[in-house]
């Protein structure tokens, strides 16, 4: 598929994949780091959007693995500069023609929103995630993870798949640097955002599948459960009465 991918390019665009495409790659990921300026960022987000779509044979097909995760994230950490014109084109490189088409005309219908959140789940949606899984393992990258997802969450095409395949990761790792305040507070404002359903369909699924009860203990010591009506009246005892009534909780400390 490489080859034949390769095969469709254009001679100038051969080269700049001759002899190593992921060289490539790393020209447009350290043009996009956060010390560089934000005219070159526009530059390089012109480039993508009218070269390198995300459904480009060169995206998918030519470069590895790895070096499309590397991009993808690259892109995604752009989102934290809190840039409106680079938000634009991220959005619209994320969610693809349709997704442009629809912020150019000012209005969209549900079709074009169904599309694009298509187009992201088949090209983009895999990098993402594993990107972010990726970066569960420093406090520092815990915090910009859980940002990007944040950010991700004003673009309900990509929100609505990120967050609940992030949701427990996110959370998890939070517990591992809970003694890190800015982890906690950052991760609280995460917690906040994601609509309730979310939260304890997540929650208690991950219960259910783990029997970890010690996660549950800390969501609710760690975050603001106690003011919220749905949860008390709702998601709360159902959750604690599946615990009660099944028998492969009873010999856990539920304290």
């Amino acid at each position: 598929l490489r080859e034949d991918a390769f095969s469709t390019l254009q001679p100038a665009a051969k080269n700049l994949l001759s002899p190593e495409p992921g060289l490539l790659i790393r020209c447009l990921v350290s043009s996009l780091s956060g010390d560089n300026d934000l005219l070159i960022k526009r530059g390089i987000w012109d480039l993508l959007l009218q070269r390198l779509h995300l459904e480009s044979p060169v995206l998918n097909q030519v470069i590895s693995v790895s070096d499309k995760k590397l991009l993808m994230m690259a892109c995604c950490k752009t989102i934290l500069d809190k840039d409106m014109s680079l938000n634009r084109r991220i959005w619209n490189w994320l969610l693809g023609p349709a997704a442009a088409s629809m912020n150019n005309a000012g209005a969209g219908t549900d079709q074009v929103m169904e599309d694009s959140n298509e187009y992201f789940l088949k090209y983009g949606f895999e990098s993402l995630i594993d990107g972010l899984k990726d970066m569960m393992g420093t406090q520092e990258s815990v915090i910009t993870a859980i940002n990007i997802c944040v950010s991700l969450m004003d673009r309900w095409e990509i929100g609505s798949l990120v967050v609940p395949e992030m949701f427990i990761p996110l959370l998890l790792a939070t517990k591992r640097f809970a003694y890190n305040p800015q982890v906690m507070k950052t991760s609280s404002i995460f917690f906040d955002t994601v609509e309730t359903n979310i939260i304890w369909g997540k929650i208690f699924q991950y219960i259910m599948d783990t029997k970890d009860l010690d996660f549950l203990k800390f969501v609710l010591n760690s975050y603001n459960v106690a003011n919220e009506e749905e949860i008390v009246v709702r998601h709360l005892p159902l959750i604690l009465l599946t615990i009660l009534s099944s028998n492969e909780f009873q010999n856990e400390d539920l304290s």
